[in-house]
């Protein structure tokens, strides 16, 4: 397994900056989504990574050896591509195996490596078809099978579900984070889908504008995002401005919320204030709750089948709450909004900060 760490590292095409000062740290045998918009930079991470482009500047180490220079053909790794780049005219077997062929690898020991992987991605009784008589998943399992049979010690994935239909994806998702873990191999993928990254991945890096955003877990990344772009990124719809008044105390112009404390900001302080739209309760009345209410008034309703999200008008403020479909509220009805301190996440007042 591979330790993969960037230090520093910068990558220019002339005079625009794709990649600036990037400083990351994937461990051996960790799962690592690269998560950010198209044009972010993240691939251009990858295809450094891979010995596909060189830094500009700094250094890619694998394991505390510098790599930034060394050919593609020496760094042991696997790119499984966004086309499954599969040979129309070779069989499922075929394709799996041309890595071991063309390394020059005896009859016996392919047979032998073949049959471990056809078993390993469930494809063995498939191992005759061509890809036209595949499905998109059967073909990415062909693709992901292809780069493993050759022991790759560090796998890298570039956007390898795009192509596949939303019930697809969600199935190939779940296969690669089993497989993933049932091989231990340090693993890196790029996405530019939030809920993939969340449920594949160990820690997820966030991308945004060549620079990394935030590096964490993914219950971190969804609940303490730590700038104003991070949690615009990751969908946090309800992000309000505050003014720290006490420790504990923010005042916005919908109320004064308690919150959990949060050492890094002082009294005074312009924070912003994010609220997942599932963290917040409608309530009958005040007393209905032992956390803090807010007043406000249905203003929209979406039926989303399994949720329902809700648009409440605080004052002049619209605020989105989702919860399940256990009841539908009308339109024009006045509730309170039950916010719990532990639920609200504080932010730096400008959306400068990025780490």
């Amino acid at each position: 397994m591979t330790k993969v760490q960037l230090k520093n590292v910068r990558k220019a095409f002339g005079s625009i900056t794709a990649i600036d000062n990037i400083d990351l740290l994937v461990g051996s045998g960790e799962f690592v989504a690269l998560l950010g918009p198209s044009g972010c930079g993240k691939t251009t991470i990858l295809r450094m990574i891979a010995g596909l482009e060189h830094p500009t500047s700094g250094v890619i180490l694998f394991n505390g050896d510098d790599v930034s220079q060394t050919p593609v053909q020496a760094r042991n790794v696997g790119l499984v591509p966004q086309r499954f780049a599969l040979f129309p005219h070779m069989t499922v077997e075929k394709n799996i195996a041309f890595g071991l062929r063309v390394r020059g690898y005896p009859k016996t020991d392919i047979r032998e490596k073949l049959d471990e992987m056809l078993d390993i991605v469930q494809l063995r009784p498939l191992r005759d078809r061509f890809p036209a008589q595949l499905s998109g998943g059967q073909m990415q399992r062909v693709a992901i099978a292809r780069t493993l049979i050759t022991k790759p010690s560090l796998l890298m994935m570039d956007e390898p579900f795009s192509s596949l239909d939303t019930g697809l994806r969600g199935e190939m998702r779940r296969f690669v984070h089993d497989l993933q873990q049932r091989l231990a191999i340090t693993t890196i993928f790029v996405t530019h889908d939030q809920a993939e990254a969340l449920e594949v991945a160990d820690r997820v890096a966030v991308i945004l504008n060549g620079r990394l955003a935030q590096f964490d877990p993914p219950e971190m990344l969804y609940a303490r995002p730590r700038s104003i772009k991070v949690a615009d990124f990751m969908g946090i719809s309800n992000i309000l401005r505050g003014r720290i008044k006490e420790q504990n105390r923010v005042e916005t112009a919908i109320g004064t919320f308690c919150v959990e404390e949060q050492a890094e900001f002082a009294d005074g302080e312009s924070v912003h204030l994010a609220l997942r739209p599932e963290a917040i309760d409608i309530i009958g009345a005040p007393e209905d709750t032992a956390h803090q209410a807010i007043p406000g008034t249905i203003a929209a309703r979406n039926f989303l089948g399994a949720s329902v999200c809700y648009t409440v008008l605080c004052g002049e403020t619209p605020v989105l709450v989702s919860e399940p479909t256990r009841r539908l509220l009308n339109v024009d009805s006045a509730v309170w909004l039950g916010i719990a301190p532990d639920s609200i996440w504080l932010m730096p007042g400008t959306d400068e900060q990025e780490h």
